[in-house]
């Protein structure tokens, strides 16, 4: 299991959370005592949460538990499958390469939509 894989899956239900509660991450930052860029780096799995950041998020959040924004461990298998999908000889660090694996995943998602009419 990949250490940043499970920071990409934790930022995805970070923001995903965020968003249905109609926060900004400016407003997420300042419930929680964290700068909007270390927030915008957590959403895009940038950057380590420590624990008690991340209960702050939690609570913040109003989620009932920590655990409801922590990747199951089938999402993170099945992120590490499409990591491993990379098509690189390249040797790219392992935020880079998270870093692509997003961007992937986010314009994958993207035409998804608009193939559906979204």
């Amino acid at each position: 299991m990949s250490k940043n894989t499970i920071y990409v899956a934790f930022g995805d239900n970070m923001s995903s959370r965020r968003k249905q509660l109609n926060l900004t991450q400016n407003d997420l930052a300042t419930r929680t005592g964290l700068s909007r860029a270390s927030i915008a780096n957590m959403e895009r799995g940038h950057q380590n949460v420590a624990i008690h950041h991340l209960y702050a998020i939690a609570s913040a959040l109003n989620v009932a538990g920590v655990s409801d924004l922590l990747p199951s461990l089938k999402t993170v298998a099945k992120t590490q499958e499409e990591d491993d999908m990379l098509p690189t000889n390249e040797a790219l660090s392992d935020t880079s390469r998270a870093s692509v694996n997003d961007l992937i995943r986010k314009a994958l998602k993207q035409g998804d939509q608009k193939r559906q009419g979204r």
